[in-house]
């Protein structure tokens, strides 16, 4: 809100201090008010005082100073002319301690019209110096109104050359030692209230004002007298050696006013009284308020460039000048709220804040008067005549700047206006404002800045109000019991002051702490002094104790603590009760058994409760009594809500528990408030059944687990119930006995149905059928995905759950089809094998017989190797070795040998069959004569001898052809096979060399065959492909293969009716056995004699027979047995073939001793012997 200030020196105020809120202090040095610092300010020549009454005025006009009558230190001619003023106001003489005085000329040259003092050769201030030039002004209060000095003025001057005169004598004149400070003091009935000192003296006449108008302590209250003492006192001499000091003073003037009424008056209401903090609505209503003149017009000041104008400076609003209006520029801009405010009166206000280059604030009171439409700028040429239209002037002011606290006065300079006119902030298109202003704050201060419109909001300036509690509305509101006071003012300064007291009737409750928490188990629960305790003060007319519910139902209301302690809470159930104090004034309403106490109403105060918890205990199931497998465990879960503790210690609501004997559990079950209750399981332990048996090999495919049946490790065997959940796993493995595939799993007696599945088999197996035979022991109960049917468990072992495997081959053999024989007639019976099983390669292989050889280097030994150039030969003797034969007609040879130097390892690969006798070829047998016409050819070697000596040699054919059949092994007697070849590569060691081995004949992919009767018994050679019989009866072939794949078959022989011509052949028999005697570990040879037998066939019945059945005739099997004369066999017997016309065995005899012996030759139907003579 912006107010009107009152005229200047016309102040009126109430009993309380008055409160100026534009015009501010206008001092710039410090004042002693006896306490804290003031500030008064020394303003310029034109007096601010116009307004004022000059109540007395000091003119020096009657000046005497003679020597001859000493007037010169007589100051009684120096006495006051009473002005017209409305206060009562009188003044003496002037008089000082100590000094003299002259007179001179006044300002306008009148001589004895001014008075010349005799002034300080100190060089500072000093307060009560004799020198001090003083006067006593005594001030009455009238009887209904205060009185006040308004303020001081007079005209000094400090001369270079002094000057006494008067009028019509012509005085002297010479250098003056003139005071350059002067200062001035003033007591009020005795006591100081102001000091100003270090104030410049001037060279030429200069009007000094001083205005008291913001000091209090220049009011005459009504009805009291005062007096006041001035001291006028000037020191610190220029020192020029001049032995005069003299200053000049004229024109002292006394300014007084009379404070003008304040009917201002306040009501702020009746004093409010209450039980309870309510919100109160406190209304302040002022009356007899002033009446101030209406703002007409409001701008807001904003800074303006002076660029535009006679000098160079940064944008502002106020700029100030060195002394002289000399020096750099130092410029303020507009705060924000800078504001000036134009009234009906005349009058406006400057009212706000201004900034400096470093960011000091400053608050600027202005107060303008005296408007006129005509008036004078400071420098017309500075606007470059940029100022147009309406002119607005502003030819009186005063107020003051305050600046880090100081503040100081504003006055005019050589009669310069303030002027408001468009362009007169040097912006020719906006309305302005300029002034050229001295004073305290600067001798040399020009203003300039831009007017901007503002809304006036409150034009006619209504009551302002301060609240104690710092709010500024006419009404407020309040919670709490306290005096608020409310201050009002009025447009003219006027204040009003009234109290309203709002008092609360409190009533206070005690302070309860405690409180406890009961298991409700029908003991009873009383509250102690542990737990259950008042604190504090009671405060009013009434007070009792009340329980409530957790709702605030009321359950009692026990008068006393004691009554409180004597309630049995355990009978109230389960819940929460509140307990609480109450304090109450008379005429409380709802205390009361089953009220509320939410619903108390009247004067009262309720504590904090206090709770007392119920706690209804917790129910602890531990469950049905069990029974229990013993080693198995059982799980044992309660029930019940809170935490759990099991007699194993355990804390969870379910426990594992695996007892070996009948053991009782108890739990016990404490809810969250402390509250227990326990129960007990029982549980019973029964010893486990067995369950399992063995997983076997079903060799022979019959479904059943026979006595000879191997069983099978590292089966995974898996027990389920079935209802699908698996129980358990384990693989099978060696028994107690050391019998492998066996399995066992422990389950509780009479505990369901239950399956087994038999997992994980070794590779190359499938399971055999299921269920064979009435022998649930013995047979396999796995289907083929390896699944049990279910069975139920009872109280007894059971251990007939086996798996049968059987290995998956692709294998078949074919006995041929049944046939007929004649009497005194052998067949042949040849089982074919289809085996395509892949882990048995190759066609079939040559069983490598251990023989010596006949002929070349002695020795027992498969590779005989030559060096280059033929220095040296090598027989190696095989370690491994293999001979087989492949479907494509290639055979293969490897082997590993030594000759104890150095170890080779052989691959020949022999393609280029043929049965053709190649060119060079055959090479023939050098121990006996063959006929070589079944032999078999391979003309091309390949593959290589790797040598751990010598290197990797390559093989390659030499002259003859590979060649095999009966006397094929040159070096050796019976069916065998050799060639030489050539090598090349390795470090050239090796040239060439030969492979010779004797062999059986060749055993198709592997294959182990075994022939029988019917019954079981073992016919002939009954580990051959082919058997001869020559009786009648059904014979039964079976077949395994190198990865034990089994099949069987067989063929039926029956005795014909046919005619074979009655013939009796002979049997051959041994014609010459020599050398006789024979060395012992030499060579007999031994020559038969075998008759030509018929080759007609054409007596078998059977024309399907014919492929596999033949007369023996043209080749038989000779087994060679040697005895001692004891009948003991003490060779091993060996088995030539003897074909018609090739009837020569070579036997190499073993290292006996000498003496007789019985040689036996064993023929398929005959048998021959002879006896022969070892040395």
């Amino acid at each position: 809100m912006i107010k009107k200030l009152h005229d200047q020196f016309n102040l009126r105020t109430s009993p309380v201090p008055r409160r100026f809120r534009l015009l501010a202090p206008m001092l710039i040095i410090l004042l002693y008010f006896g306490g804290g610092p003031s500030l008064f300010a020394q303003t310029t020549n034109t007096l601010p005082f116009t307004d004022a009454t000059e109540a007395l005025i000091y003119d020096f006009n009657a000046c005497a100073s003679f020597s001859h009558d000493e007037s010169f230190k007589d100051y009684t001619e120096f006495t006051p002319v009473t002005g017209n003023s409305c206060a009562t106001i009188s003044g003496g003489q002037i008089y000082r301690v100590t000094g003299n005085h002259s007179c001179t000329s006044d300002e306008h040259g009148t001589a004895g019209d001014a008075a010349c003092f005799q002034s300080s050769t100190d060089g500072h201030y000093t307060a009560d110096h004799d020198l001090a030039i003083r006067f006593d002004i005594e001030l009455n209060g009238g009887n209904d109104k205060a009185s006040r000095l308004d303020g001081i003025s007079f005209k000094q001057l400090a001369p270079h050359q002094y000057l006494w005169n008067n009028t019509g004598i012509t005085g002297s004149t010479g250098p003056n030692n003139y005071p350059t400070k002067f200062g001035i003091r003033v007591s009020k009935d005795g006591a100081e209230i102001m000091v100003i000192s270090d104030l410049a003296t001037t060279q030429s006449w200069y009007t000094s004002e001083f205005n008291f108008n913001h000091n209090e302590h220049f009011i005459v209250a009504a009805g009291v007298t005062s007096i006041f003492t001035f001291e006028l006192y000037s020191y610190a001499p220029v020192g020029n050696g001049a032995s005069v000091s003299a200053w000049d003073l004229d024109d002292l003037k006394i300014f007084s006013s009379c404070e003008e009424e304040c009917n201002l008056t306040v009501d702020a209401g009746e004093d409010q009284t209450s039980c309870t903090a309510e919100e109160y609505v406190l209304t302040a209503n002022a009356s007899n308020e002033s009446t101030c003149s209406e703002i007409i017009s409001s701008y807001k000041i904003t800074d303006s460039n002076t660029e535009a104008g006679c000098f160079t400076a940064d944008p502002g609003v106020i700029f100030q000048k060195g002394a002289g209006c000399q020096g750099i520029d130092y410029v303020w801009s507009a705060g924000d709220d800078l504001i000036l405010n134009e009234y009906a009166d005349n009058t406006a206000t400057i009212t706000g804040t201004v900034i400096d280059q470093n960011g000091r604030i400053a608050t600027v009171n202005m107060e303008l008067s005296d408007r006129e439409n005509s008036g004078t700028t400071w420098n017309a040429s500075c606007y470059l005549d940029g100022i147009s239209g309406p002119e607005t002037y502003y030819r009186s002011f005063i107020g003051a700047i305050t600046v880090d606290g100081i503040a100081q006065s504003v006055g005019t300079r050589f009669n310069a206006h303030y002027i408001l006119a468009d362009g007169a902030g040097f912006d020719s298109s906006q309305y302005g404002l300029g002034a050229w202003t001295g004073g305290a704050f600067g001798e040399c201060t020009e203003w300039f800045a831009n007017l901007v419109p503002m809304e006036i909001e409150n034009p006619n300036q209504a009551i302002e109000y301060l609240w104690s509690t710092g709010e500024t509305t006419q009404s407020i509101t309040v919670t709490e019991a306290g005096e608020y006071t409310v201050t009002v003012s009025d447009c003219k300064g006027c204040t009003a002051t009234d109290t309203v007291v709002v008092e609360v009737i409190n009533p206070k409750a005690y302070e309860l702490t405690g409180g406890d928490s009961f298991c409700i188990d029908g003991e009873a629960d009383f509250l102690t002094d542990n737990t259950i305790s008042v604190s504090g003060d009671s405060i009013g007319a009434n007070n009792t104790f009340v329980v409530t519910d957790s709702d605030g139902k009321i359950l009692g209301l026990p008068a006393t603590l004691d009554q409180v302690k004597a309630i049995d809470f355990d009978g109230a159930g389960p819940g929460t009760c509140l307990v609480w104090h109450l304090a109450f004034e008379d005429g409380l309403q709802g205390a009361s058994m089953g009220a509320n106490a939410n619903d108390l109403e009247g004067c009262f105060n309720l504590s904090n409760p206090i709770s007392v918890i119920r706690n209804e205990g917790p129910t602890a199931n531990a469950g049905d009594d069990v029974t229990v497998c013993s080693g198995e465990e059982v799980m044992l879960t309660a029930t019940g809500e809170g935490s759990y503790l099991w007699s194993t210690g355990e804390t969870t609501a379910a426990i594992k528990v695996a007892p070996t004997t009948e053991t009782t559990y108890t739990v016990t079950v404490t809810s969250d408030e402390g509250c227990e209750a326990s129960d007990e399981v029982m549980v019973s332990v029964e010893e486990k059944v067995s369950i399992g048996d063995f997983v076997w090999l079903d060799e022979n495919r019959n479904g059943l687990q026979d006595d000879s049946a191997s069983g099978v490790n590292d089966v995974k065997v898996t027990l389920y119930q079935c209802n699908g959940d698996a129980i358990s796993s384990t693989m099978t493995a060696d028994n107690a006995a050391g019998e492998p595939g066996a399995y066992t799993f422990e389950v509780c007696p009479n505990s369901g149905e239950y399956y087994v599945v038999f997992g994980d088999i070794p590779d190359g197996m499938e399971f055999t059928d299921s269920d064979t035979g009435t022998d649930d022991t013995k047979d396999s109960d796995a289907n083929e995905n390896g699944r049990t049917e279910c069975f139920e468990v009872t109280d007894v072992d059971d251990l007939s759950i086996d798996g049968g495997l059987i290995k998956i081959c692709d294998i078949n053999i074919d006995a041929g089809d049944d046939a007929t024989i004649c009497t005194n007639e052998t067949i042949e019976i040849t089982a074919d094998i289809l085996d395509n099983t892949a882990d048995c390669p190759g066609v079939c292989v040559y069983p490598i017989k251990d023989q010596e050889r006949c002929y070349g280097p002695e020795g027992n030994y498969e590779v005989y190797l030559v060096s280059t150039g033929h220095v040296d030969n090598f027989k190696f003797k095989a370690s491994e070795q293999k001979f087989e034969r492949y479907a494509d007609n290639t055979a293969r040879y490897t082997a590993t040998a030594s000759n104890g130097k150095d170890v080779i390892k052989i691959d020949a690969l022999y393609t280029g069959y043929t049965t053709n006798t190649p060119v060079g070829s055959p090479k023939n047998n050098a121990c006996q004569q063959y006929d070589t016409s079944d032999w078999e050819y391979w003309t091309t070697w390949s593959g290589t001898i790797t040598s751990e000596n010598h290197g990797v040699f390559n093989l390659s054919v030499k002259e003859a052809a590979f060649q095999m059949g009966d006397g094929a092994d040159v070096t050796r007697t019976g069916f065998g096979a050799s060639g030489w070849f050539y090598v090349d590569g390795g470090d050239g060691f090796y040239s060439e060399g030969d492979v010779n081995v004797t062999i059986d004949p060749c055993v198709e992919n592997g294959v182990t065959f075994k022939w029988t009767t019917e019954d079981g018994n073992i016919v002939g050679n009954a580990d051959q492909k082919t058997i001869k019989v020559n009786q009648p009866g059904t014979y039964v072939v079976e077949a395994v293969n190198c990865v034990d794949c089994f099949t069987r078959d067989k063929i039926t022989v029956t005795k014909g009716t046919c005619d074979n011509g009655a013939k009796t052949e002979a049997s051959p028999k041994m014609s010459t056995v020599y050398p006789v005697p024979v060395q012992s570990g030499g060579t007999l040879t031994i020559a038969f004699d075998i008759p030509e037998a018929s080759k007609d066939n054409s007596r078998l019945q059977s024309a399907s027979l014919k492929a596999t059945v033949d007369f023996p005739d043209r080749q038989e099997d000779v087994t060679m047995l040697l005895y001692d004369m004891m009948g003991r066999v003490i060779n091993v017997p060996r088995t030539y073939k003897i074909v018609n016309g090739k009837a020569v065995i070579y036997l190499v005899l073993d290292h006996i001793p000498s003496g007789k012996y019985i040689l036996r030759a064993q023929g398929p139907n005959w048998s021959d012997a002879k006896n022969v003579l070892v040395k």
